[in-house]
């Protein structure tokens, strides 16, 4: 349905959790294609009366028999399309032509359809909405409903036809991008007695059931507003507090403190009671009091002169209430299009962040959140950080601190990240390292001195990042990330630094490990496999069978062995003041999180944090070891941070079977010997052969069968076995629609931001498809480079608010955009020089 924005006056939601219901003054619609089914109508009838299934709008297609005196019904000309409200006045818009009919309810203009247009049954297939490919039908409609500048309210594939075996996704919506936030769309799995399932989504917002949490006062860290912040006051206060010779972390931390309680006022104790729109201002908030207030007091008259008489007062602050929240609206959009003016990249962070949320609750149960730290965070046997074995024969002198390193690592302090458990924030930071560098200058000096981490710098707060798809309260379905104190993150830093010279140098890392390191990247990783892999298929050499063995680590980052560290450090040789200083920095680490009754904190003894400036560079240390293993002759092995790939070449299945389980059994013994464990569910094979007949291979890795697959997932490049990459254009187009779809709310009119602002966020969506784009570049076929010309259409489209019947070189020319194979293959050409 095409579904228009309009002001909702109803108070703010609850920042709640777990269970959802239905908002007060919310429109609850439901979609489906009825079949010309009796049955099925009659259904739908029952369905809308149950409070549990309630809805107030049908939006139907193909309905069994429209009553011709009943007002709550409404259709077209031709009775295909219609549209049933109940409890809410309707107004028609339009009902005099064939397949579509247009009505209003509660301020809402929905649109039924029974043929490409808006919402219904669209016999349509496309990857945006979740069927298995794209057809014909579902490249016009896409590239229609790209000049209507409505986005994709589909979530999911879940399917919603289903007739003699066969199912699909050919029910789809459309809405604005106002409504599209908030929309629960969803299919139901009630019965229907049609070959369609019904779709449910709400209009309006959304309220989560459950109390926030709350910790006592004592336990809140100190945050402030800094919005408010003021540099120069700032700098006064700071050089007032730190006028000591040389400060201590404690001291130097608290001079901090002091000087943000001058220059900015903290944030509230308690965490804020609702989850506040963007829009939202304390404007807004007293004129929802005054409406409340007013509408109680109508309420409560005694008589019902009383009662007439407080009703225009009501009406007058409710009017009131949606004008203001109609202004704050504009102004909000206004000032986002002026930000996408000014910076981007900011507006696109935004708009993607709708694409990537999740609906999934912060979890703050005192036992669930034990059992979720105890999994992810393993506690082995507290080892000695080992003395170093040469010792002070390297005569490595301690790199002396300068201004000009402080000012170049405030450069890197980001504003808008989080601050750690000081609460401190990057800009006060920042402001301190111009100001008073030689404060910080002989604090760190003597840090690195003494070879000791303070211990104030060694808490990290957990945070969990939920994953996609998977079951809340799970270890497995959180990424933990630490939260880190910006001033022990500046240490880092130095540290890193200095680090950096000796595994970087001849005794380095491999060559063959390719995260965390300077001009290296995923493309480089992906290109030494597919390379290896591609010799075969091209007749080079004796070998030409290869199979491609990823490999995952389980828990990797937090079951990183101190020990193994300690170790690695020593081979490269390492001087013995960073060796000392970094096992202060592991030593009595404290891991911080919160529950419902109160902060707990863990005592850790294995693992890198993640967040950290340390934490790659030394899981490369650690895991440089296992790229260094004595492994069969044809076998390569790839490293990107903790992704692992095996290259395992050879003459025969045989021969490559069993060199393949050799090889993992090597690596398997190795990780066990520092702690860590192989994820073997997750282990994948993929073979790519010269010959035309397709080959199999399985591997046997301690009783799990590992067969090969059609194509496996490496660095987020889909392998196959033909080296083709069509799986690869099919997951790129894929990820390019939904990101399209999510920038459309900021690309959504002619007012909104400019032509060359709007091709410049368009240029993300181009980016997705040339990923990785000199590995696959080459190997495309012309139905691969169709397909991607196809999303890159939609986009130029969306830019110029162009019709689907201008050609695509006409819509390159006015949106000024290089059609992507031409990318593409610059992009592979700059890469080989």
């Amino acid at each position: 349905a095409k579904l228009l924005h309009v002001p909702l006056w109803q108070k703010q939601p609850r920042a709640r959790k777990f269970s959802v219901r239905r908002p007060a003054g919310s429109v609850q619609v439901v979609q489906l294609n009825l079949n010309h089914c009796e049955a099925a109508q009659v259904r739908l009838r029952q369905l809308m009366g149950v409070a549990a299934t309630a809805a107030d709008v049908a939006i139907l297609s193909e309905p069994y028999r429209v009553p011709e005196l009943d007002e709550c019904w409404w259709a077209d000309k031709a009775k295909m399309a219609a549209v049933l409200v109940r409890g809410h006045p309707m107004k028609v818009l339009e009902d005099r032509h064939e397949g579509f009919v247009v009505v209003q309810v509660a301020g809402v203009v929905v649109c039924s359809c029974y043929a490409p247009l808006m919402a219904g049954d669209f016999n349509a297939w496309s990857t945006a909405w979740g069927s298995r490919k794209t057809c014909a039908r579902g490249h016009r409609l896409e590239e229609a409903i790209a000049r209507l500048r409505l986005v994709l309210a589909n979530t999911g594939n879940t399917r919603t036809f289903s007739k003699n075996g066969g199912e699909s996704v050919i029910d789809v919506t459309f809405c604005s991008p106002e409504l599209a936030d908030g929309m629960q769309w969803q299919v139901s799995g009630e019965q229907t007695f049609s070959d369609h399932f019904a779709v449910r989504y709400s209009l309006g917002r959304v309220d989560r059931v459950g109390s926030p949490l709350k910790l006592p006062r004592s336990c809140q860290p100190k945050t402030w507003q800094t919005k408010f912040f003021d540099e120069n006051l700032f700098a006064l206060a700071l050089r007032r507090e730190g006028s000591g010779e040389c400060l201590s972390a404690d001291s130097l931390t608290a001079a901090m403190v002091k000087a943000c309680d001058v220059t900015m006022p903290q944030k509230g104790k308690s965490p804020p009671r609702r989850e506040a729109k963007p829009w939202w201002s304390e404007r807004i908030l007293e004129a929802w009091i005054a409406k409340r207030r007013m509408r109680r007091r109508h309420q409560r008259g005694r008589t019902g002169e009383e009662r007439d008489e407080r009703l225009p007062p009501s009406q007058a602050a409710k009017k009131a209430l949606q004008l203001r929240i109609q202004c704050s609206k504009d102004e909000y959009y206004h000032r986002l299009v002026r930000e996408a003016e000014a910076n981007p990249w900011g507006a696109y962070r935004l708009a993607m962040g709708k694409l990537q949320r999740r609906n999934v609750p912060r979890e703050t149960c005192p036992q669930r959140l034990r059992s979720i730290v105890a999994e992810l965070f393993p506690l082995p046997e507290r080892t000695v950080w080992p003395a170093t074995p040469y010792g002070a024969a390297e005569d490595v002198e301690v790199a002396a601190v300068t201004d000009e390193e402080l000012q170049l690592v405030a450069q890197r302090l980001d504003p808008a990240k989080a601050p750690g458990p000081d609460g401190l924030p990057n800009v006060a930071l920042r402001a301190a390292l111009r100001s008073c560098p030689g404060m910080f200058r002989r604090a760190l000096q003597k840090c690195l001195d003494d070879g000791v981490f303070p211990d104030r710098w060694k808490r990290q707060k957990l945070v969990l990042l939920p994953k996609p798809v998977r079951n809340p309260g799970d270890a497995p379905s959180y990424r933990p990330i630490c939260l880190l104190d910006a001033m022990g993150k500046l240490l880092e830093r130095l540290i890193l630094n200095r680090l950096t010279v000796f595994t970087e140098g001849a005794r380095g890392l491999s060559g063959r490990q390719f995260g965390f390191r300077r001009a290296r990247s995923t493309v480089d990783a992906i290109k030494m496999v597919v390379e290896t892999a591609s010799s075969v298929r091209q007749g080079r050499g004796a070998n030409y069978l290869c199979a491609i063995v990823t490999i995952d680590v389980k828990n990797a980052f937090n079951n990183a062995s101190w020990l193994a560290i300690a170790r690695a450090l020593h081979g490269m040789r390492v001087p013995d003041y960073l060796c000392r200083i970094l096992g202060s920095y592991f030593d009595h680490r404290v891991l911080l999180y919160d529950t419902d009754s109160g902060p707990q904190e863990v005592q850790l003894s294995a693992g890198v944090p993640q967040g950290s400036v340390l934490g790659p560079t030394l899981w490369n240390v650690m895991f440089d070891g296992v790229l260094r293993l004595r492994l069969p002759v044809g076998t390569l092995v790839v490293g990107f941070a903790d992704d692992m790939v095996l290259a395992v070449r050879g003459q025969s299945l045989k021969e490559v079977e069993v060199n393949a389980e050799r090889s993992v059994e090597a690596v398997q013994t190795w990780m066990s010997g520092v702690g860590l464990e192989v994820a073997r569910h997750k282990t994948e094979v993929v073979l790519v052969s010269g010959l035309q007949a397709v080959q199999e291979i399985s591997i046997d890795l301690d009783g799990l069968v590992v067969r090969s697959q059609e194509a496996i997932r490496y660095l987020g490049v889909m392998v196959d076995r033909r080296l083709t990459f069509g799986s690869h254009v099919d997951l790129a187009t894929t990820k390019a629609r939904g990101a399209l779809n999510a920038l459309s709310a900021i690309m959504r009119g002619a007012g909104g931001i400019s032509c060359s602002r709007r091709r410049l966020l368009a240029s993300v969506v181009t980016s997705v498809l040339r990923y990785a784009g000199p590995v696959w570049a080459e190997a495309l076929s012309a139905r691969s480079r169709v397909e991607l010309n196809r999303v890159h259409r939609l986009t130029g489209i969306r830019v110029a608010g162009a019709f689907r019947t201008v050609s695509s070189a006409a819509i390159s020319v006015i949106t000024g955009m290089i059609p992507v194979g031409i990318l593409i293959d610059e992009d592979r050409e700059r890469y080989a020089g």
